[in-house]
């Protein structure tokens, strides 16, 4: 869906700072903010050894500033209206350029918009562009085998209902999942047949070029995607009360493809491998 990846462009270019010039000439470039010392920007595109770049056309920047118009994203689609204007400028006129005029009467009215409405993560947050399938332990030999695995590193009962079933995830371009809780509403958890959710296991089965890390905002911790490893966490201390250390994001993937299974573990069924303890906190 072209709309789809313009939003994901545009959300990527406020998680990570992209250079927009660059990204018109085909190449992901970040651009370094750090008040600490001096740094340089990062071509991904060269580190990463991603294939030629192919640049975009001007009626594709133009375009991506539309979106932004029409998403009501004022400040970036003055960002893109404006390299619109320059790559005219620059370039060889073509059959499917806008006029420099639309150009112009779209800049103008996006400047007297840009007070009334600035981006907010909420507007771009909500669209996520993730892939997602239920794979129960039974359906494979492997699947089984993993699961067993998580049930003897946390040493709790994984099988369902008390372990859900994996959960598989895919992120493409510029998929990524807002800051939330695993574990759920106190109102939500009595409807489940195992209860609430005190752990989660996190598995990275692909590796991923740039972006899609975990991140734990309240920790202020961030775990980069290396294929194979995964990420072990609780959602609540040994009295059942939600940890707040547990609030977590997956970041944007920048380039690349991220594939992801969860396991969610819950109370009911593991009273006895995680008793309370004798403390007033747990």
């Amino acid at each position: 869906d072209l709309e789809g990846s313009a939003l994901a462009l545009l959300r990527l270019q406020g998680v990570y700072n992209l250079d927009l010039p660059s990204i018109a000439e085909g190449e992901v470039v970040v651009n370094c903010e750090n008040s600490l010392q001096q740094c340089e920007p990062a071509n991904l595109s060269r580190l990463t050894r991603q294939p030629p770049p192919l640049p975009l056309g001007v009626s594709d920047v133009f375009y991506i500033g539309n979106v932004a118009y029409k998403r009501r994203e004022f400040y970036y689609a003055a960002i893109w209206y404006n390299l619109t204007v320059n790559l005219m400028t620059q370039r060889s006129p073509s059959e499917d350029d806008p006029g420099l005029l639309q150009v112009l009467e779209a800049l103008g009215d996006c400047y007297s918009e840009v007070g009334t409405h600035l981006l907010s993560t909420e507007d771009l947050g909500a669209i996520l562009i993730i892939v997602t399938r239920w794979v129960p332990d039974t359906e494979d030999l492997v699947v089984a085998k993993l699961s067993r695995m998580v049930a003897h590193i946390t040493g709790l009962n994984t099988t369902f209902p008390t372990g859900d079933n994996f959960q598989v995830l895919n992120y493409g371009l510029g998929g990524q999942y807002e800051p939330h809780y695993d574990h759920l509403k106190e109102e939500v958890s009595r409807t489940l047949m195992a209860a609430n959710r005190i752990l989660t296991f996190l598995f990275y089965l692909s590796e991923v070029e740039a972006g899609g890390a975990t991140v734990f905002t309240e920790a202020n911790i961030a775990v980069p995607v290396v294929k194979n490893s995964a990420v072990l966490f609780e959602n609540t201390n040994k009295a059942l009360v939600r940890s707040r250390a547990s609030v977590h994001a997956g970041c944007p993937v920048l380039i690349g493809s991220k594939w992801v299974a969860n396991k969610w573990i819950h109370e009911v069924g593991n009273e006895l491998q995680r008793p309370c303890g004798l403390t007033q906190e747990e």
